[in-house]
């Protein structure tokens, strides 16, 4: 983690990533709507893997969704599946999970909510948040299934969890985009948010 070298293949993509995940066998990478071999044309979120992080497969995401310049925004690792999660700019909803990070599932392809920019677990729990509402996506069935739910609190910018706790990071929008954060054992029930005492300039 202290010397890094840059990998030049031309697999990598044109398009920003923005998250990376590992089973400890494979890394997987998401990001933007990617520029590469299968999606130069559709315009569909990149999903890279790499068993060395040197040279990169590029996933076709084409037929995961019908809709096109959305990204994925984070990818966990389950210890059972990978989740990732994105959508549009401003709306739209994508989850997808894969057992081997080759074949994958699209578990939620909704263009009426908002994106979903994080996700983390807690025993069989996932929960996904967006960064543009109170909408939050949660599976109880390690990301097989999901439910659409109101979170209650705006702008989950980021969500974390241990074996107890859920935490959100939040914003209250700019242009101070002061940060809180609320926590919650259960991923149900939120204590009131407490505000972070340093700002974002």
């Amino acid at each position: 983690g202290i010397n890094w070298s840059s990998v030049s293949s031309g697999s990598v993509p044109k398009d920003n990533l923005r998250s990376t995940a590992t089973n400890g066998s494979l890394i997987v990478a998401v990001g933007d709507s990617g520029r590469n071999t299968f999606n130069r044309l559709s315009n569909k979120p990149t999903l890279i893997t790499s068993s060395d992080g040197n040279i990169w497969n590029h996933i076709n995401t084409n037929a995961l969704t019908t809709s096109t310049y959305w990204n994925l925004y984070d990818v966990i690792w389950t210890g059972n599946r990978f989740v990732a999660v994105g959508g549009g700019t401003s709306t739209g909803a994508l989850i997808w999970t894969s057992e081997d990070g080759a074949s994958w599932t699209s578990r939620v392809d909704n263009n009426t909510n908002y994106r979903l920019v994080s996700v983390t677990k807690q025993g069989s729990r996932l929960i996904a948040v967006s960064d543009g509402s109170t909408q939050e996506w949660i599976s109880n069935d390690d990301g097989v299934t999901w439910t659409l739910r109101l979170g209650g609190s705006y702008g989950g910018v980021r969500i974390a969890a241990n074996t107890s706790l859920f935490v959100k990071i939040i914003s209250s929008g700019t242009p101070s985009l002061n940060m809180s954060f609320t926590t919650s054992a259960d991923g149900t029930t939120w204590n009131s948010s407490s505000l972070i005492s340093s700002t974002i300039n």
